[in-house]
């Protein structure tokens, strides 16, 4: 019974020796440890600062098509991205849609601000289900910015020859509309007369 009281002090001791050595280790801002000593600690919650320009991806990419709002707020606009080239790259695609356009563009962002990507699948018949945050549905909308709000969504994702028709959800529910204009409670097929030319 004493040699496991010792034994248990004895790695005890050992645990804490080690988060001890384990304190240089600072947060980067996506919550990831660094061992850089001349990084200064950043709170895993300070947001990061996203600058559309500087920010490229590591590695292999693809072009991807975003289409956000134009100055007359009547049509959608492509604005061309490069994000990481993965097996997922729908996600990767809206994550980046919900950025919103470069600054110097003069375009507007479609989705209302604040909408985060919850979940996104792809089904073998073409068939894309996508859940939004709350925040997609939190503003009142005329008929024009909530079919921008509505297309912009589904015309970029129908940009891949997997994706056929999109299906909204917010919070993981079907809602029949964003504001009681455009019905968003079946699947969507991509509105190509709502691109500017």
């Amino acid at each position: 019974m004493r040699i496991k009281r010792v034994l248990a002090l004895t790695l005890a001791v050992l645990f804490a020796i080690g988060l001890a050595g384990c304190s240089k280790l600072t947060t980067a801002p996506g919550g990831w440890f660094s061992r850089d000593k001349n990084t200064a600690a950043v709170p895993a919650s300070a947001p990061a600062e996203i600058n559309i320009q500087e920010a490229e991806p590591v590695g292999p990419t693809e072009t991807v098509e975003l289409y956000f709002v134009d100055q007359t707020k009547k049509k959608l606009v492509s604005e061309k991205r490069r994000v990481p080239k993965v097996v997922g790259i729908a996600r990767a695609t809206v994550e980046e849609l919900l950025k919103g356009p470069a600054a110097e563009s003069g375009l507007a962002p479609g989705v209302p601000a604040g909408t985060s990507l919850l979940d996104i699948s792809v089904r073998n018949d073409g068939l894309c289900t996508v859940d939004l945050s709350k925040e997609y549905r939190a503003k009142t909308l005329d008929t024009m910015a909530e079919t921008m709000a509505v297309y912009s969504v589904v015309d970029t994702l129908t940009q891949f020859p997997t994706i056929k028709r999109v299906q909204i959800l917010v919070n993981g529910q079907k809602i029949d509309t964003l504001s009681g204009r455009v019905i968003i409670s079946d699947p969507l097929a991509r509105d190509s007369s709502l691109i500017s030319k």
